[in-house]
């Protein structure tokens, strides 16, 4: 008489293999079969084998500016929709509440995008800019959303948002251009460097990762009827000396400023970097006053540093560089983010004015203000800070007109 012996098989983390074996009375044992294959799906199991990034929160610190304006530290705040908050309309590309973003396959890979054809280089109206903005939007809509923010004298204000994880609470790094009408060739040195960084998404590692891990929004002119007409003032006033500053806290600021400060204010920026033209060079705040930045200076110097090198431009404290600047981007993105919570990093850039140049200098820098500036191993970096070299003019630089 023959006895039946099952054994459990366990072959994987969700899979049991039933087998049966026969031994007779002289002790010989013989296969009989496989009675059952199982695949076992537990939902908790699932749920916990499931990826959960964190909500990120701006690393916290105390500096001159919190202490004069004392208040609630409030970060970063959860689930709060970029699109819509803040009365921002969004057009074709936009990413509804909740919406997962990112060109991904089935297993959550990154997968490249197509945008289209490279632009041109050459100058668009404000209607071609948004036009162009929309498209690219359109056609890689889980990267990409494109909406306006404003109206400035009859010039729609918009911006394109690039981040592969949209429904996450990531960094918010904001990229702006023009703020100056008549520094066009800002506005067509970033369209073309985003749109070589958008086009290796996929494809490139460092460049996923960072549009993996950052919420990037480019505002491809600040100031947009001032760079319809060409001209630097708006309002007529110069409109990147009408930003509130410390001391000076209504100001009285250009439309189109009004509507810029509102967007930061919306969005909470980690980090922010102002193109102008034109000198070549990296700048951090103070523009408004001859003193350090307290305790970030050190930050400061050391990011302007790396991002200058990888530019090959100079670099240095806006008053130094330019002169004195009361009521510039820099200073007010740093002061207000600061203030808020947001710990905000806020550089300006001045282009060296050639753009085949350019386009390379920042298809290098751009990415590591990208990555490294609303990082909090940034903030908490220790060490002695590299100190500025000395300034040299260049060509046809005019001090105090950045």
């Amino acid at each position: 008489m023959a006895t039946n012996l099952h054994i459990i098989y366990w072959s994987g983390f969700y899979h049991f293999i039933l087998v049966e074996f026969s031994v007779d009375r002289t002790g010989k044992v013989t296969f009989s079969g496989i009675l059952l294959l199982m695949t076992l799906q537990v939902s908790w199991l699932l749920s916990c084998a499931e990826s959960q990034e964190p909500t990120y929160q701006a690393p916290k610190r105390n500096n001159q500016a919190s202490q004069k304006n004392p208040g609630q530290q409030t970060g970063i705040q959860q689930g709060a929709n970029p699109l819509n908050a803040g009365g921002v309309q969004g057009t074709q590309g936009t990413i509804s509440q909740g919406q997962q973003s990112g060109s991904q396959d089935s297993q959550g890979t990154s997968s490249a995008v197509n945008i289209g054809e490279e632009p041109s280089g050459d100058q668009l109206s404000v209607s071609e800019l948004n036009s162009l903005l929309s498209s690219w939007a359109q056609k890689a809509p889980g990267l990409l959303s494109y909406a306006k923010y404003g109206n400035v004298n009859g010039q729609d204000a918009s911006f394109l948002r690039i981040t592969g994880k949209s429904s996450q609470n990531l960094p918010k790094v904001m990229v702006t251009a023009a703020t100056h009408g008549n520094e066009q060739i800002t506005t067509t040195i970033l369209i073309s460097v985003f749109y070589k960084m958008i086009s290796q998404y996929g494809k490139d590692a460092a460049i996923t990762e960072i549009f993996d891990t950052r919420d990037v929004y480019f505002v491809p002119a600040v100031c947009p009827d001032a760079y319809e007409n060409n001209t630097r003032e708006a309002d007529g006033q110069d409109p990147n000396r009408s930003f509130p500053y410390p001391g000076e806290e209504q100001g009285s600021p250009s439309k189109c400023i009004s509507a810029i400060m509102k967007l930061f204010n919306d969005k909470k920026f980690n980090a922010t970097i102002d193109y102008h033209a034109q000198g070549g060079m990296i700048m951090y705040p103070w523009a408004y006053q001859s003193s350090e930045v307290g305790e970030h200076n050190q930050a400061y110097k050391t990011l302007s540093k790396k991002v200058a090198d990888a530019a090959n431009y100079q670099w240095g404290q806006i008053l130094d560089l330019v002169g004195e600047s009361p009521g510039s981007s820099a200073d007010y993105y740093h002061w207000q983010g600061n203030k808020s919570g947001s710990n905000t990093v806020a550089l300006g850039v001045e282009v060296a004015g050639d753009v085949s140049s350019d386009i390379g200098s920042h298809l290098k820098a751009l990415p590591i203000f990208l990555k490294d500036a609303p990082t909090a191993s940034f903030w908490l970096s220790e060490g002695l800070a590299p100190e500025p070299p000395p300034f040299i003019p260049p060509p046809g630089f005019v001090r105090g007109m950045e």
